[in-house]
């Protein structure tokens, strides 16, 4: 089916689910302007990227991530375990094992040793401890496990409160991944209430001798949660802005520490040493990718497709660069590289980017009940009923179902209902389940409705 007779069999069905959705004929007005511009900032020179994938499935297939950093992580996971019941020692194996596992895309086993230095090998040094919960919360966070991470952060704060009551400044890491966990789940008021007690304890970081040092580590903490929160709630500009500061705040300081002779190999022999923003070039990797991410997101929403893809293919080609393509990181990139390459009408292509997305989460561990796989999956029908093919579209959307079904808490809010699914059941011939999801998708966007209006 050409790209004509794609559009004329969609808009033919559009008319079907106006009918279920709403009865009759509906008409939409384009929402009101939130109000004043806030001042203008400096905006990069986005250079249009190439016009087909080839450049990128080339890559794909040719990725060699930093050899020597690579074979170090090789060399780490073969190690044996040490024959010892000194804590510390394993403590340290395992945290560099999890980092290992890292660099190596394998995002379960990383979670599994990271366990292993909370729960079993425990650090003696508190500043340790915490970063080993905090970093288990990254990893859960990364493999798609966001209920068990939003546990763990929160394991974290109270561990912070209790036992480090006056390094505030953790208080900034620890409510940016709150945020965003609880945003990324749903929870809105969670996600603000974090937002929050973030801002509040900048405004007291703000006036301590701390700030000359960590002070932009902190900042680019909090105006990545501004950028969160302000997409989970629709505010595309504001969320633009405060992801651009980020990133730039972000790359500030990953140029000053990757070059500094102070920086802390996490991989390196020896005992292990306390790491921060300041010494620690990794801390600085993944939040300059899931950034870029944020902000291809945000653009797509306002229709710059263009601007879009550049970030999404900056982000992939520093996830390969990082983690190589068996990677959660470069799996998440392909995916939003495929729905803006899907939003140009480049169907076929899209559906090409989602498979690739779709193997490098299989490659990377990431569990079948993932919201990784998941995404993968809404991706790829999503891309196979834009490029008219329906019964595969229908495949990929039922594998997404299944999937999350081994995560109860994943299910309760993950939404699997999805109008390309719908379209791609009228096109099987499964008309009373598209119309069954249509009545749920109507039922929830009324009450969704009702909730928001306002009360008299």
């Amino acid at each position: 089916m050409d790209q004509k007779m794609h559009f004329s069999a969609y808009f033919s069905v559009a008319a079907l689910l106006a009918a279920i959705f709403f009865g009759s004929p509906t008409s939409f007005a384009q929402a009101p302007s939130s109000g004043k511009e806030e001042a203008a900032i400096d905006l990069e020179k986005v250079k249009p990227p190439p016009r087909d994938i080839k450049d990128i499935l080339k890559v794909l297939q040719q990725s060699k991530p930093n050899v020597e950093e690579i074979d170090k992580a090789k060399a780490i996971v073969a190690t044996p375990v040490p024959i010892t019941e000194d804590k510390v020692v394993l403590n340290t194996f395992y945290y560099k094992r999890a980092n290992a596992y890292q660099d190596l895309g394998k995002i379960q086993q990383a979670i599994a040793d990271a366990l292993l230095t909370v729960e079993t090998y425990p650090a003696n040094d508190p500043h340790m401890r915490l970063q080993d919960i905090m970093q288990l919360g990254a990893f859960e966070s990364a493999g798609g496990k966001n209920t068990n991470a939003i546990k763990t952060f929160e394991r974290a704060k109270v561990f912070q409160l209790s036992n480090l009551p006056t390094s505030t400044g953790f208080q900034i890491s620890i409510n940016r991944q709150l945020t965003a966990s609880y945003a990324s789940s749903g929870n809105f008021e969670a996600a603000k209430n974090a937002l929050d007690n973030m801002e509040a304890a900048l405004f007291s970081l703000r006036g301590s001798r701390g700030y000359v040092t960590y002070g932009s580590a902190w900042e680019s903490g909090y105006e990545s949660a501004r950028g969160i929160y302000f997409s989970s709630q629709g505010k595309w500009v504001e969320s633009e802005r405060a992801f651009r500061r980020a990133i730039r705040l972000l790359e500030q300081g990953y140029s000053k520490v990757k070059n500094s002779k102070y920086k802390v190999d996490a991989l390196g022999d020896g005992p292990r040493v306390a790491t921060d923003s300041t010494n620690n070039p990794r801390v600085y990797v993944t939040q300059i990718i899931a950034r870029e991410l944020n902000l291809a997101f945000v653009l797509l929403q306002q229709r710059r497709l263009i601007d879009a893809e550049f970030y999404a293919r900056k982000a992939l080609q520093q996830s390969l660069d990082r983690f190589g393509s068996g990677s959660v990181n470069v799996g998440r990139s392909l995916i939003m590289l495929a729905r803006v390459v899907n939003e140009q009408g480049r169907y076929a292509e899209a559906v090409l980017l989602a498979e690739a997305a779709k193997k490098s989460a299989v490659d990377s561990g990431a569990l079948n009940d993932s919201i990784v796989m998941a995404q993968a999956r809404r991706a790829l029908g999503t891309a196979l009923v834009a490029d008219a093919k329906y019964a595969l579209a229908n495949t990929a959307f039922e594998e997404m179902q299944a999937g999350i079904q081994g995560d109860p808490e994943l299910a309760k809010t993950f939404l699997v209902r999805d109008l390309d699914w719908v379209l791609a059941m009228l096109k099987t011939n499964k008309a009373s389940q598209a119309e069954l999801m249509a009545s749920q998708m109507r039922s929830r966007l009324e009450k969704t409705a009702d909730k928001n209006s306002p009360r008299l």
